[in-house]
């Protein structure tokens, strides 16, 4: 059954505010991208036993990526 959802324009609002857009952090120092996934209301995780001093060579989801709030970047060094 291909059936389309209709919502109201209330009931989309509060759809759509529920998510945000995954920032590109790549080729940022870690401190500044925690801060700034953190300000997109997202959760950043890097791998065990790394360090705060790195330089993001790659993260997942990527950049322009639609997200729930609160859900993990994951973010990795060379």
């Amino acid at each position: 059954m291909n059936v389309t959802p209709k919502y109201t324009e209330e009931e989309q609002k509060a759809i759509e505010g529920n998510y945000t857009i995954v920032p590109n952090v790549v080729n940022v120092e870690y401190s500044e991208a925690a801060g700034m996934i953190a300000g997109a209301q997202l959760e950043c995780q890097k791998p065990d036993g790394i360090g705060d001093e790195f330089v993001v060579a790659a993260q997942y989801p990527v950049a322009g990526t639609k997200v729930k709030r609160d859900s993990k970047v994951y973010v990795y060094e060379k």
